[in-house]
């Protein structure tokens, strides 16, 4: 058993010093993955692989073949050692490798030095990893990174006589960084000015190397990240570096598109380079790289909340005049994906950001202006406060296009939750709404008599509910029971629409019997329909509806 473990411990070693050397001579990897054995022996069988370096796989999408139905994501997910012929099409956003500024047009280079190709295999910016080696990788890569973290520990406290933590392992990878360091010319989450120096840069040299290792491997190891970010903290903020940390974090989110501590240092890196005051045209670039980054992820990993969150987060880098051309350049995305709902959210944290700009001359999306012109920003905010048509007409438009998606695609929940927020917006933001004439909402019952503003806002607001509650009956009416599940659900998701916007509107009533028998058969209605179409949430119709009265 011990002379087994010793085998797996130098195994280990081995496989930790392949993949550092792997790293190193190619730091443009910006796709990785984990594969079965025989699948890496069929991409080493392979002559002349033929691949565009400068688009990764999760931004091509397969052409579908004369006579073939559409390949489905089981099928689009298959050995990559398949795709040796046929032409691959672009999937959105059209365009380059959102890494592109990175990359530079790098081309990539044979590796010339031996390595496990029973473990790995590289080419074309590309890495795949043999699934049994993923243990012993991690095993060593956690245990010397565990030494070396507390020594550095040990050493920042004081304690700068203490034993430092000695292996071959150690010596043999800050070897091999060195060299290919100056081969390349740059560096994969290699940190410059690392290369000689006292105890503490040796640890430091350790620390990046090994958890540069353990995050490819494990890209959820919050331990790891943080260990980067304390070193870089202490460290110079320089260009380079900072994009190489980039890098390292993209090429994580190939595998792990959800992976919230590789998006987390995303943020973090960004941040970094702002603080440290990196040329602004380098974090534009990686700005928009990164807006990229997160539809073509999303494209391939649906309902990807972290990845929305993160591009949210990239906006409030930005100004509002960029925030708002957002909507627009989001739109496209959003039709292709009506059941997405994370790309709707994100939406309306754009919608809300200009909506609370609107209210005051003085307001920004974010507490503090980090990138750009500061008096656009404040032009644009002044002109949302001091011409509130401008966000009527943002709001009329968005909810124009709801309404034809939803009338388009039946049965999406995340189409009839962005109209609620619609609705919702425009009666808790009455400053913002009651100072402009809203042409579809007008002529109220031909009424020529004057109105102050708040009654005449809450008679459009009662007319906006009205034609609200028109539309979830012809939706109702539209989709007649026919036992299809896109029908049943559209008639529910409208059921419970029109259920909401009579509760928002509910303590509003005139008092009159009329009305309110009027109401109790309409909510009555409503119940039937809902047991109806969704019997499985019947408890919740029992104790909502009649509290409702």
């Amino acid at each position: 058993m011990a002379l087994e473990e010793e085998d797996m411990w130098e195994r280990g070693v081995r496989l930790v010093s392949d993949l550092n050397s792997i790293l190193e001579f190619d730091p443009y990897i910006d796709e990785l993955g984990f594969v079965h054995p025989s699948q890496l022996e069929s991409l080493h069988s392979l002559e002349n692989f033929a691949l565009d370096h400068e688009k990764p796989f999760f931004m091509k999408t397969r052409k579908k073949c004369e006579g073939q139905e559409e390949s489905d994501d089981a099928e689009y997910a298959e050995d990559c050692s398949q795709r040796t012929e046929g032409h691959e099409v672009e999937a959105e956003p059209p365009g380059t490798n959102p890494d592109q500024s990175y990359l530079n047009g790098v081309h990539a280079e044979a590796i010339d030095f031996p390595y496990d190709k029973s473990a790995f295999w590289c080419a074309h910016h590309k890495l795949a990893i043999a699934v049994p080696a993923l243990a012993p990788i991690f095993e060593v890569a956690k245990k010397e990174f565990l030494a070396n973290r507390k020594a550095y520990t040990k050493w920042l406290a004081g304690a700068k006589s203490s034993s430092m933590p000695s292996s071959p392992l150690s010596t043999q990878l800050s070897e091999v960084s060195l060299k290919n360091g100056k081969k390349n010319g740059h560096s994969n989450g290699h940190v410059a000015g690392l290369e000689t120096g006292d105890g503490e840069v040796l640890l430091q040299k350790n620390l990046m190397l090994y958890t540069r290792v353990l995050i490819v491997v494990n890209s959820d190891f919050a331990s790891a990240w943080n260990a980067r970010k304390r070193i870089l903290s202490r460290i110079e903020a320089t260009e380079e570096p900072l994009l190489a940390e980039l890098r390292l974090a993209g090429m994580v989110l190939a595998y792990g598109p959800k992976s919230e501590e590789s998006w987390a240092y995303r943020r973090w890196v960004i941040n970094r380079m702002i603080a440290g005051g990196i040329r602004w045209k380098t974090v534009e670039s990686v700005l928009r790289g990164d807006s990229m980054l997160v539809e073509a992820i999303a494209g391939r990993s649906t309902m990807n909340y972290r990845a929305w969150r993160h591009r949210y987060w990239l906006v409030s880098r930005m100004t509002l005049k960029q925030a708002s051309s957002e909507l627009q350049d989001s739109k496209k995305w959003a039709q292709s994906h009506v059941a997405d709902n994370c790309c709707f959210h994100y939406r309306r944290c754009l919608l809300l950001g200009l909506l609370q700009a609107g209210l005051s001359s003085n307001a920004k999306i974010v507490s503090s202006l980090t990138l750009g012109d500061s008096r656009d920003q404040a032009n644009l905010s002044s002109a949302l406060s001091t011409n509130p048509q401008l966000l009527t007409s943002l709001w009329k438009e968005e909810l124009a296009w709801n309404k034809d998606l939803i009338e388009r695609f039946i049965g999406r929940e995340a189409l009839w939750l962005h109209r609620r927020f619609l609705i919702w917006s425009f009666s808790s933001y009455p400053k913002i709404f009651k100072s402009t004439s809203l042409p579809d909402l007008s002529n109220i019952g031909g009424s020529k008599t004057s109105l102050s503003e708040e009654e005449e806002f809450s008679q459009r607001a009662a007319l906006l509910a009205e034609r609200e509650l028109q539309f979830a009956d012809t939706c109702i009416a539209v989709c007649r029971p026919d036992h299809l599940d896109d029908a049943c659900r559209q008639q529910e998701y409208a059921a419970a629409y029109k259920l909401w916007v009579l509760w928002l509107v509910g303590g509003k009533d005139d008092g009159k019997h009329e009305h309110i028998n009027g109401k109790v058969l309409e909510l009555n209605n409503l119940e039937l329909l809902l047991k109806d179409v969704s019997p499985h949430r019947e408890c919740l119709w029992n104790g909502l509806i009649p509290n409702m009265v």
